[in-house]
């Protein structure tokens, strides 16, 4: 998993033990900030002061978690319906030089590779890692796609209607889906 993705999970964690918590009244101690919507009403002896929390912070932390989720679901998708190569540099020196050797490999068809004074850094940037004899299945990886997206935008929603905790429930069952 990327080191982003790593970050993300922390933040749910982080999230999970904010949600556990009540939260507590305004007081002269702790005054509403700015993710809370202060509502002040005025009665014949006293002003109370009720606080109207809108998590806010909680609903963007987990809206970034999904987008987070998706995304690596979508190169997964890609990688199982052979949509994509494997570029040289996921690949140690011995895996590069075994796909090599067993012809497991294709150019890119991108015309700035097309000549030797035109290399990022490397002849490498030039080709990508995947076995010729498996063909792309375009067909099923957008029907599994379609369904990711589907499933995302309903947790997308869960999280603006429902409380972090219910939506962080709808968010882990995405998370554990799988899609092919």
């Amino acid at each position: 998993m990327s080191k982003k993705y790593d970050q993300m999970k922390k933040r749910i964690y982080d999230l999970e033990l904010l949600v556990g918590l009540q939260p507590t009244p305004v007081s002269t101690l702790n005054p509403c900030n700015s993710a809370c919507e202060e509502i002040t009403m005025n009665t014949a002896n006293a002003t109370v002061t009720v606080e109207k929390k809108t998590y806010e912070t909680e609903r963007r932390s987990l809206r970034d978690a999904v987008f987070t989720a998706r995304t690596t679901k979508d190169s997964e998708l890609r990688k199982h319906y052979n949509i994509d190569c494997i570029d040289s540099e996921d690949l140690s020196p011995k895996e590069l030089v075994d796909a090599i050797k067993s012809d497991k490999f294709k150019y890119k068809e991108d015309g700035e590779y097309s000549e030797k004074k035109n290399w990022y850094c490397s002849p490498l940037s030039g080709i990508c890692f995947c076995d010729p004899d498996k063909k792309p299945n375009h067909e099923d990886y957008y029907k599994a796609r379609d369904k990711m997206t589907e499933d995302a935008n309903k947790v997308n929603l869960d999280i603006s209607v429902l409380e972090p905790s219910e939506s962080l429930k709808s968010y882990r069952k995405f998370e554990e889906r799988k899609y092919h």
